[in-house]
């Protein structure tokens, strides 16, 4: 591909980022309701069973891609070597622990007290505590484009938190419990670009089995009361989208643009909950909140035009991930069955390649293949 015809390379990864976000957001009044005690409208669930339950629809969405046909090769049965979690099995234990135990815990008791709304606003905290690490830790780079949408989209969040200033002080805990639980998905995202390399199924499966597995136990622990069956339902279809899906394109996000850029874009995933938490508490929004969007669609518009280009060398590499041949970085070629070579520019495929040196210059992203450091950006 030249420079006219190549997309840009973060349109992707944006439209993935962005999408995994609604998918999320749209869960957050559910967690919400079914954390509200029956008398008041709710499922009156304990913060330990909602957590185990969104975990559980996580997981299930990672066994059923599992078992398809197409997508089981990639993602658990016949894995090309390179693919297995068995080498990051530590750090994926510790992503459970952070992002499928203790964020969603915190979520589901702190938006009891603070409400769907105000619940949602509080978790836009989340992107720019990864963006944040992401930048310091793994040494991401800080473009100006980068920076301005960001700024953008956290004005957009800080425009609704300010607009919300009226609530009551007893909303102070709940909110100092989602603020907890935006720190621990913060951390989880910026481990978690380690397993973007990994067929994104197979993580979700791991990660949500062992969630599920240590909030069920707690939720036993302190005998919090069985849930019917239409919230289980419920929860259940919320963790499936909002946890499973959404983790899927998350950690594909990141393989494209890394963890600081999705986890900024991911921040439209809280105003999204709280406009659907505004239309179920039949308010009619006002000027700010179209303010706010305002800024929410300028920073995606930031996000996608940016722009990274620069001379940069590859070390030889050698592993395995889902891949194509028109990004001039996979030139290997494939054999066929009579010997003779052939370079398929048209398949996405899965196996273990070699990446010989070298050294050139187009745009990219902070992506798989593009995580080398940078100075003064």
């Amino acid at each position: 591909m030249n420079e006219t015809t190549r997309p840009r390379p973060y349109a992707r990864g944006t439209l993935l980022a962005v999408t995994a976000a609604v998918a999320f957001g749209l869960t957050v009044p559910i967690v919400g309701w079914a954390g509200t005690a029956r008398g008041l409208g709710g499922a009156g669930l304990g913060p330990f069973t909602v957590a185990s339950l969104l975990y559980v629809g996580a997981a299930l969405t990672g066994f059923v891609a599992w078992l398809l046909p197409r997508l089981g090769a990639g993602a658990g049965k016949r894995l090309a070597p390179g693919l297995s979690l068995r080498p990051v099995f530590g750090r994926v234990v510790l992503v459970a622990l952070l992002g499928a135990a203790i964020g969603p815990t915190l979520l589901a008791a702190g938006t009891v007290l603070t409400g769907a709304t105000t619940g949602s606003l509080v978790l836009h905290l989340e992107g720019p505590f990864t963006f944040l690490l992401a930048v310091i830790f793994l040494h991401e780079p800080l473009s100006r484009h980068a920076l301005l949408g960001t700024l953008a989209m956290v004005a957009g969040g800080i425009l609704l938190l300010l607009d919300r200033a009226d609530a009551s002080t007893a909303e102070l805990l709940g909110v100092v419990l989602v603020i907890g639980a935006t720190f621990a998905w913060a951390a989880d995202n910026t481990l978690s670009r380690a397993l973007s390399e990994r067929p994104p199924f197979l993580v979700v499966l791991a990660k949500a089995s062992l969630g599920a597995l240590a909030t069920c136990t707690l939720a036993l622990t302190f005998a919090e009361p069985a849930p019917d069956l239409l919230p289980v339902l419920v929860v259940l279809a919320a963790g499936a989208t909002g946890y499973g899906l959404s983790l899927v394109l998350f950690l594909l996000a990141q393989r494209a643009i890394g963890a600081a850029r999705t986890s900024a874009l991911f921040a439209l995933g809280p105003f999204v909950g709280a406009t659907l938490g505004i239309v179920i508490a039949g308010e009619v929004p006002g000027a700010v909140v179209f303010v706010a969007a305002g800024l929410f669609a300028l920073g995606l518009v930031l996000h996608m035009r940016e722009a990274h280009q620069h001379a940069h060398e590859h070390a030889r590499e050698r592993h395995a991930h889902w891949h194509r041949h028109d990004d001039d970085h996979h030139l290997h070629a494939h054999v066929l069955g009579d010997g003779s070579p052939v370079l398929d520019r048209r398949r996405g495929h899965v196996h273990e390649h070699t990446h010989e040196a070298t050294t050139h210059a187009h745009a990219h992203a902070p992506d798989l293949h593009h995580r080398h450091r940078h100075g003064a950006s």
